[in-house]
This record gives structure tokens, sequence and C-alpha cells, in this order.
């Protein structure tokens, strides 16, 4: 089982009591005494690094798994360990909700790998979606969801230099107008 992720805001902190509608610290005279209810959805994240970003949802019922350069087009394979662990935590924890957080890599680094380093076809996309979504309707959870693809935060002329240093692509180098801005 991995670790849970921290926050870096958080790390080295103890937990903080969190007051509620009916601490002492929250209830309010003129207010009737109200009992928040019970939480009992579970909801796991799973995906790329990107879905570290739940992590800073401060809920014990939310799980969050990232896999470090895991793209969409592995996930959507057959027998890829990363999603034969999404099948057995699913299986095992029974979360009512899942949520697939996967892409980024493709888009943000795996087609650019394929293109220039590779210089084979570019990645069809399309395909690694619809494999994405399928692998999706095969977890026994009441409800999964498939987040899109988050815009790069790049500006166009940092890209180039990004894909270098991330050793996506050499530093001898260069891409195409049209592909910087993708």
């Amino acid at each position: 089982m991995s670790k849970k992720y921290i926050p870096p805001h958080r790390r080295g902190q103890q937990p903080q009591p969190r007051a509620t509608l009916d601490s002492p610290s929250s209830k309010s005279n003129q207010q009737p005494e109200r009992r928040r209810a019970p939480a009992s959805n579970t909801v796991m994240f799973f995906g790329d690094s990107f879905v570290r970003l739940f992590g800073l949802i401060e809920n014990s019922n939310v799980k969050v798994r990232s896999f470090k350069g895991a793209s969409a087009k592995g996930i959507g394979r057959e027998g890829n360990s990363n999603r034969t662990m999404i099948q057995q935590q699913v299986k095992q924890l029974k979360p009512d909700r899942v949520v697939l957080c996967f892409g980024n890599v493709d888009i943000h680094m795996s087609y650019y790998y394929t293109k220039y380093v590779k210089e084979g076809p570019v990645i069809d996309l399309e395909a690694v979606a619809r494999a994405l979504v399928e692998f999706a309707a095969t977890l026994p959870a009441k409800n999964v969801h498939v987040l899109g693809v988050y815009p790069s935060p790049l500006r166009d002329e940092v890209v180039l230099s990004s894909l270098q240093a991330y050793g996506v692509i050499p530093k001898e180098t260069t891409i195409s107008d049209e592909d910087i801005s993708i």
C-alpha cells in the first residue's frame, strides 16, 4: 500500500481537530444545535502525478493514489501493473465513487517523445481515451468518473526547455512552432 500524500504545507505538522457544527467552538446561542451527518461516501482518486491536487482535500473518506509517470495509454492496456493495482484496490475497498485522472503524461510528454525522439507516428489520443473509458466501465463502483486532461500551464516560450529539463527530449532537439502550442 502506498503512503498517504501529505501536502507540503501540512508536512511535519500534527493533525488539528476540526470544528464541527456540534463542537463548542462553533455553537451559537441563536442557532438550534445541529449535528453533522456522518459521511459515508468513500471517493478514491487514481491518476498520474496531477491527481495529487486532490490530496489537499482534508476528508478521511477521500483516498488519493498517484502513479508517477503513468499514462492513459498504459492504463488502457490489459496486464498493465497500475491498471491491475487499481482493479484490486477498488475490489478490496469498495468505494462509492472512483475518479480516474490520467492522460496528462500522454498529452504533455509522450506526444513529444513519440514524435521527436522515437520519430514514430503520433499517439492516437482518441484510441487512448476510448481504452481508458472502457477500463473505467469495468470498475466495480457505484460511480466512476474520468477527468479530462489539465491544460498545460506553460507559456509557449518555455515548453521546449521544460521538455528538455524533464528528459522527455534531448537537449539538441527542437520542436515545431505548431507543436509548441498544443
